[in-house]
């Protein structure tokens, strides 16, 4: 029973998406896809555009999105061109855009007892420059997008699954913030917990959250006082 995990002196092993659940990108994403469209076509960008185009290409990857959106306007730039682009104007712009969601003081208090893992779908190059420093003494280990072999992005669970066996992971319980979080929580038969940055309570319930909290940052009290708490009553679950 997961719920017994919480309550007992058992080492978890805590594994967190990190992108809108321990960090917001704030603006960065968007004014580097703009900076990058407008750097091509010498024509304007902006969220307007974004938000018209953007969901007419479902990929995830948002260079195939560019590169794509580009092409179609009739301008020849290929994927790498755009893909180092929007790498250039990104760098440029996500230290003075993006922030931590969770306190220093709680990862503290969390890795007193805890593993701390981070799995993200961020690229390296974009994960070392921005935010290193912040969690390197926080963590036992990171993967990012590309560091592995299997290189598969979330709700695939290889990346995550590797993870666990490259660190021997015992008890592990992923925290995200979205449903492709929730997903690969139970693509992986491990326990999730869903945070609402920015995904309802029901989206992250209906994707297949065990528990929920609005922050990370309400994690230390969740550990510790589960059985006292309406949201676990009747929930059951094994590692």
């Amino acid at each position: 029973m997961f719920a017994a995990l919480l309550a007992s002196n058992v080492t978890l092993d805590l594994i967190f998406d990190l992108d809108d659940t321990l960090v917001s990108m704030g603006n960065s994403l968007s004014i580097s896809m703009c900076a990058t469209i407008s750097h091509y076509s010498k024509e304007s960008c902006n969220d307007t555009l974004l938000a018209t185009e953007r969901p007419k290409e479902p990929d995830r990857d948002h260079v195939v999105f560019m590169y794509r959106y580009l092409n179609n306007k009739g301008i020849k730039v290929t994927d790498k061109e755009v893909r180092e682009m929007f790498a250039q104007k990104y760098l440029e712009v996500a230290k003075n855009e993006e922030g931590l969601l969770v306190d220093i003081d709680t990862l503290k208090e969390l890795g007193k007892r805890n593993n701390i893992f981070i799995l993200t779908d961020r690229e390296r190059r974009f994960y070392d420059p921005i935010w290193k420093d912040s969690f390197k003494d926080h963590l036992k280990g990171i993967v990012c997008f590309g560091d592995l072999a299997v290189n598969a992005r979330k709700p695939d669970p290889a990346n995550l699954n590797q993870l666990i066996k490259d660190y021997k992971i015992q008890r592990p319980v992923y925290i995200g913030n979205d449903e492709k979080d929730m997903q690969l929580t139970k693509n992986a038969s491990i326990i999730g917990i869903g945070v609402t940055t920015n995904r309802t309570e029901k989206e992250l319930r209906d994707a297949g959250a065990a528990y929920i909290i609005s922050s990370v940052n309400e994690l230390p009290a969740l550990l510790k006082t589960s059985q006292a708490q309406k949201q676990f009553e009747g929930l059951t679950a094994s590692i």
